[in-house]
């Protein structure tokens, strides 16, 4: 899944670990110049049982982390 958000593009991607559970993978990319790009990738720990959750929440967990100015936080959040 990918979509736009705030000029940033959002990429998120499931991985079957095991049956009907998922490992999540985040990815924001964005310039703040137009031409040196950056992208931030997140995996997560967590494991969760129902694929659109596992989707939904890294949407919202890369909106969250935008709308916060970006922090600087672990590759590997809860």
């Amino acid at each position: 899944m990918s979509n736009r958000y705030n000029s940033h593009e959002i990429t998120v991607t499931s991985i079957e670990v095991q049956p009907k559970y998922w490992n999540l993978h985040v990815g924001v990319f964005w310039s703040d110049d137009g031409i040196n790009f950056r992208n931030r990738p997140f995996t997560f720990l967590r494991q969760f049982p129902i694929f659109v959750d596992a989707e939904n929440y890294g949407q919202q967990f890369a909106k969250n982390w935008i709308d916060n100015g970006k922090p600087n936080i672990s590759s590997t959040p809860p």
